[in-house]
């Protein structure tokens, strides 16, 4: 029974049980020609002054492809009723009154920039707590769904910034104001997400021609474990791996398949990207131009198989001039060794400019350029890539 006297001692502001007969009296005084469709107003040329605080439970998703960004928290929500203001000698001490939130007057705080539809927060779950100066303090919470604009240039080392406009829609600023009484979400309660940190975080108050609302901005940035795991890293091995193409025997007679088996690898990582990303032309993912890269190396790599099988099977006509001369130049460089025999003297007839150049031999020297070739190119666009995302 201790923790029932606990809480009834919480609630009404510790009466004892022989206070209950006052707080039914104080109930019935105070709602007696009280018209909940009134505003409470000291003055008719005044406002009603709201002072609404955000606390933040948790980040509940951020759907990057809808834009939609949604949270679970709640509003502390202050104002002053002089209806609802007692004398507490006069109730046996009771300082606190708690009423049904469809009881009193309540502001219709709702979400200005909500994903589906405009609404009010008030669910009629939530009492609403007055001291005897008519002070209410009121704590509506829901899951909060808001339109977000979205920057995936960086994806997956981007910040996005997201915002939450909350006020009393239709009230203009001569009739509610609503303003923020901290410069910042309280994070009490604050649980953190697997995939976003909040890094910054703000609550101000925002008056226009219209209204005077509070908005509520939240800076996160992503963890991009998941993404350079599942993504960033397939693709730099597939990249890797197409260099092995040209390591390959040509009469294996596996080239081809071997290249176009990771083209079609690569082109599958592209459409898991795209998935992920919203579908919208500016901006672009500069991880969607990376594998786009990729993809494109992949297919002169396949171009360039093709080609040095057809050159490797082309045994029965000469090798043109130029292209022997190129291909002793790279491949066949003559050798700064010293004769001393005819062994010697062969070596360097075999190797020197009177080499007979075949086409088997200029489908070699492909490999080897396309191999250099490749170990650049991924060497060049890796760096080039974790330089943009990350400055």
């Amino acid at each position: 029974m201790y923790w029932l006297t606990a809480l009834f001692v919480l609630l009404f502001g510790g009466c004892s049980a022989s206070n209950l007969t006052e707080v039914e009296r104080l109930y019935e005084n105070l709602l007696k020609n009280y018209n909940k469709y009134v505003r409470p107003l000291d003055t008719s040329a005044a406002p009603v002054v709201v002072n609404a605080s955000f606390y933040l439970v948790g980040v509940k998703e951020f759907d990057e492809v809808n834009g939609m960004f949604s949270v679970t928290g709640f509003l502390r929500v202050t104002w002053k009723d002089s209806r609802l203001q007692w004398d507490p000698s006069s109730y046996g001490g009771l300082q606190y009154l708690e009423l049904p939130e469809i009881m009193p007057w309540i502001p219709n705080i709702s979400l200005l920039n909500p994903f589906v539809k405009v609404e009010s927060i008030a669910k009629g779950v939530s009492p609403v707590r007055f001291s005897s100066t008519g002070v209410a303090i009121w704590l509506p919470g829901n899951v909060l769904s808001s339109r977000c604009e979205v920057d995936v240039t960086k994806y997956p080392f981007d910040t996005q910034t997201c915002r939450m406009l909350f006020g009393c829609w239709g009230y203009p600023s001569s009739s509610i104001v609503v303003q923020a009484p901290d410069p910042e979400v309280n994070l009490f309660y604050f649980i953190e997400h697997d995939t976003w940190e909040i890094v910054e975080q703000r609550a101000y108050t925002v008056s226009d021609l219209f209204l005077t609302y509070v908005s509520v901005d939240f800076t996160m940035k992503r963890h991009p474990g998941f993404a350079i795991i599942n993504v960033i890293a397939p693709m730099i091995l597939l990249l890797l791996l197409n260099m092995f193409v040209f390591i390959l025997p040509t009469d294996s007679g596996e080239r081809l398949s071997f290249a176009v088996t990771l083209l079609l690898a690569i082109a599958v990582f592209l459409t898991i990207v795209e998935d992920n990303l919203p579908p919208t032309s500016d901006p672009i993912s500069l991880l969607s131009y990376f594998v786009l890269a990729d993809l494109g190396i992949s297919s002169f790599i396949c171009f360039v198989v093709v080609m040095g099988l057809a050159i490797y099977s082309k045994d029965q006509s000469p090798v043109p001039n130029w292209l022997s001369q190129t291909a002793k130049a790279f491949c066949y460089r003559k050798r700064n060794t010293k004769i001393k025999s005819e062994n010697d003297l062969r070596e360097e007839n075999e190797d020197g400019e009177d080499l007979l150049v075949t086409w088997k031999m200029v489908s070699s020297c492909i490999d080897t350029f396309m191999i250099i070739f490749c170990m650049l190119f991924v060497i060049f666009s890796n760096v080039l890539f974790f330089m943009l995302v990350t400055l």
